[in-house]
């Protein structure tokens, strides 16, 4: 392999990974032996077609039932996933099975380096089954982190938005896109307090350090980035640089790309006013975590253990969105919250008996045809 201006020979790692690459563009279209229909998550199939309706109605596969939506997709192929729709809607255990190391890590560090963090970090994500969950719950988590004014759509901006959550999200598809999930090495979002690094196992197949705008896609999991596009969550070309650097014109602050034979990093350095914003709380399913305001640790074995301080401001705004969506349409269902919120049902639902409670929103009529009323 050449390193600098010479050659060396590679290692175990390296021969891996170009052996790897003989399959690029082509392994995520490759039908999964021993799995079908039956192995994809339920839940991850509704959210992700229910995301396509509203962003994409007009998609031709829309009216088609469960099964005949992921052959036409190629979410299937001659009765088995494909690799790419097991990545992306697949059920966890049997994702695991198949690529053992698939796991995208999130990581917020109270520092600009992990050296000058007073701990390891203030909060780590847990694992999520398929590349769907994640990119629902990454997105949320990474609003704490950016502007990013309410606007009308499922996940709080329009396809058009042109905030720096924008940026972040093709950055975010980018990532989940053209990882290589075969690699030992696995995705990683570290969130510092000056910048937001984006990392994947395996090379950017073309030189973009030059002129990243002009810059045209080669993909290496072609279906994993239409399965984005149908749902009108990324660029057509698949690769998004051009929205990727309207950060630079956001921000002032210009995004870094890098690359070597063994990983690819994209840096969004943030403003100073925004770096650091760990407070407040986000519900991820049935869970809520919360962020910390400050790092505490306290010694445990001879390593530090985070202590984990809640917030309520992330609370609170959770709950503005829900009463605004049912100001605006007062019929909205709990499974519309939940999309639009970006959280589980249940976890919409112990936000409305709160409003309940506060005395804000009543219920009129029954369960399933009544209204929202909202009283302040």
């Amino acid at each position: 392999v050449r390193v600098g201006s010479g050659d060396q020979r590679a290692t175990d790692i390296e021969i891996d990974i170009l052996m790897r690459e003989k399959t690029f563009g082509m392994k995520s279209e490759m039908e999964v032996d021993g799995t079908g229909f039956g192995d994809l998550n339920t839940q991850s199939l509704q959210t992700y077609r229910r995301r396509i309706k509203d962003y994409n109605p007009d998609f031709r596969y829309n009216d088609l039932d469960d099964e005949q939506f992921c052959i036409k997709t190629g979410i299937i192929s001659r009765g088995k996933l494909t690799y790419g729709g097991l990545l992306m809607l697949g059920k966890g255990e049997i994702v695991q099975e198949y690529v053992p190391h698939f796991w995208i890590d999130y990581i917020e560090i109270p520092g600009t380096t992990y050296s000058d963090a007073d701990c390891r970090y203030t909060y780590r994500m847990p694992e999520q089954e398929n590349i769907w969950e994640y990119f629902k719950v990454l997105l949320q988590r990474l609003r704490l982190y950016v502007d990013n004014p309410f606007m009308a759509g499922p996940d709080g901006f329009s396809p058009e938005d042109n905030s720096q959550l924008y940026c972040l999200r093709e950055g975010l598809v980018n990532l989940l896109a053209h990882a290589d999930y075969f690699s030992p090495m696995h995705s990683t979002i570290r969130v510092f307090n000056d910048r937001i690094e984006f990392q994947n196992p395996g090379r950017f197949a073309v030189r973009i350090s030059d002129k990243p705008g002009k810059v045209k896609s080669v993909p290496r999991n072609p279906n994993i980035i239409a399965f984005f596009r149908y749902a009108r969550q990324g660029e057509n070309a698949g690769y998004g640089i051009d929205k990727i650097m309207r950060w630079t014109k956001l921000t002032g602050l210009e995004v870094d790309f890098e690359s070597d034979i063994t990983s690819s990093t994209v840096t969004y350095p943030l403003p100073s006013q925004k770096g650091g914003q760990k407070g407040g709380q986000i519900n991820i399913d049935n869970e809520n975590i919360s962020a910390d305001n400050q790092c505490n640790t306290h010694s445990k074995g001879g390593q530090k253990e985070v202590v984990r301080n809640s917030g309520q401001n992330q609370g609170e705004e959770t709950r503005a969105r829900i009463v605004e969506a049912m100001r605006k349409k007062p019929e909205i269902s709990r499974r519309e919250l939940a999309d639009i919120i970006g959280i589980s049902p249940s976890a919409i639902q112990k936000h409305i008996e709160h409003l309940k409670e506060a005395e804000i929103i009543i219920r009129l009529g029954s369960d399933r045809k009544g209204l929202w009323k909202v009283l302040k």
